[in-house]
């Protein structure tokens, strides 16, 4: 009961599903506001100066501002930017008031030097580093001409009391820390190489399925030149051209949906939704394909949004279901497909689906669905043309919405892809403005 509450409350400080580096530097940040609420504490119980008690809780104070704008508005290089220049300033302060070579400071110096690696932006860390020794060179100095500005210790008790009490605090923190680092960056690398071969994979993948299409649009308008060939031939490969083209556009679109996907350059841009209106739009726009495989393509409503707007991303959702739809009747030859909407049990997610009635997907393979190119075996590849990039950019919208994305299937039963996002209702309509909303759509 008490480990889950801990890990409740570890999650809601340090989020899970940040970047390892931003992290780490939120827990840096957070155990600086701990120590310095702890050295705040222990210099007013030995009863150090007054002015030094003041000086740990503006850094109390100052961190504590750097875990908000981190951890609340994601400005991670202005936090980096404000650590290094502050630490800097608080650190010939610490120098000045806590008993200079005598004290801890120096200490604290090569602690907060340890951190640095992980927390000072990489591009300026060389540059910092000389700062740093610049500055304490420079402290010794002023503190072998100036020995009377610094303030000392009560008694040597006081003085051997504040660093072992220093000492104790960095080795208890800093050494997991630096341990959790190092295992992280080492996962990093592994991921890191990982995403090479993805990438390789990528460029070998794409250069094949774009070649195919390619070679069969050359070679059939070459076809086209032959000026016997008669009526119903040159009909049917302009069909095959049109096919071709399509599935080449499709293509395109998908590599450059994952490249703004990768580039995080996709906005959500939330708006009023007609969601029984936009379903039966999305039924509309497939039903030409469906027709074709001489599918049916049913929608599903829910009476508790009947005439409801809900607030979203239309363009965002238009195309996860195009993405969604396209897979199901491609992967259908007989039976229906189903597309349509549930609520959870407390009304706070929305949960959309996409059924259909098709070849399945094997428990082998239904681990890796969500990755980059998986379409199953060699023989579907040959079978089914795509690039397998479909429900890789489904999924990755999905979460541009904060939403989950998962799938139901039997091998020659089908499939259904779910997936649900917050519930937010803008305002129920009238049968007016259900009207009036339709017709605009």
């Amino acid at each position: 009961m008490w480990n889950s509450k801990l890990q409740s409350i570890y999650q809601a400080v340090i989020p899970a599903e940040m970047h390892f580096r931003n992290r780490f530097a939120l827990k840096t940040i957070a155990l600086g506001v701990i120590l310095g609420f702890i050295a705040t504490l222990f210099n007013l119980i030995i009863g150090l100066q007054t002015s030094l008690t003041i000086f740990t809780f503006a850094i109390t104070l100052f961190f504590s501002w750097l875990y908000w704008v981190a951890r609340f508005k994601n400005k991670y290089l202005i936090v980096r930017k404000s650590f290094t220049i502050f630490m800097l300033f608080t650190l010939n302060g610490l120098w000045l008031l806590n008993g200079g070579s005598n004290g801890p400071t120096l200490l604290i110096f090569q602690a907060v030097f340890a951190l640095g690696l992980f927390i000072i932006p990489a591009k300026s860390f060389l540059k910092t580093s000389i700062i740093f020794a610049i500055n304490i060179t420079a402290l010794f100095i002023f503190e072998y001409y100036f020995p009377n500005v610094i303030l000392g210790y009560k008694s040597e008790f006081h003085r051997l009391l504040d660093i072992y009490h220093i000492s104790i605090i960095f080795l208890i923190s800093e050494i997991p820390l630096i341990y959790y680092a190092n295992k992280n960056y080492k996962a990093e690398q592994i991921k890191a190489e990982k995403s090479e071969q993805v990438k390789s994979a990528f460029l070998a993948n794409m250069s094949h399925e774009i070649r195919t299409p390619m070679n069969v649009l050359l070679g059939f308008s070459e076809l086209l030149r032959d000026k016997e060939i008669n009526e119903d031939e040159k009909n049917q490969y302009l069909d095959i051209i049109q096919q071709n083209g399509t599935l080449l556009l499709r293509i395109l679109d998908n590599i450059l949906d994952l490249s703004k996907l990768d580039a995080r350059t996709v906005l959500v841009k939330e708006n009023s939704i007609n969601l029984d209106s936009f379903l039966e739009n999305v039924r509309i726009s497939h039903s030409n394909k469906a027709i074709q495989k001489d599918l049916d393509i049913k929608v599903k409503n829910n009476s508790l949004l009947q005439n409801s707007l809900i607030i979203s991303d239309d363009n965002i959702l238009l195309q996860i279901f195009n993405n969604l739809v396209n897979n199901a009747i491609k992967f259908t030859d007989k039976g229906a497909v189903t597309i349509g909407y549930t609520i959870n049990e407390n009304g706070s997610k929305i949960q959309f689906f996409v059924k259909d009635s098709g070849i399945g997907i094997h428990p082998s393979i239904l681990p890796f669905v969500f990755e980059r190119f998986r379409q199953g075996d060699e023989r579907l590849k040959r079978e089914y043309s795509g690039a397998g990039l479909g429900l890789t950019i489904s999924k990755a919208l999905v979460e541009l919405l904060n939403g989950k994305i998962w799938i139901k299937t039997a091998v020659n039963v089908g499939t259904t892809v779910y997936f649900s996002i917050d519930l937010n209702i803008a305002k129920q309509l009238d049968n007016n403005q259900v009207l009036s909303s339709a017709m605009a759509l």
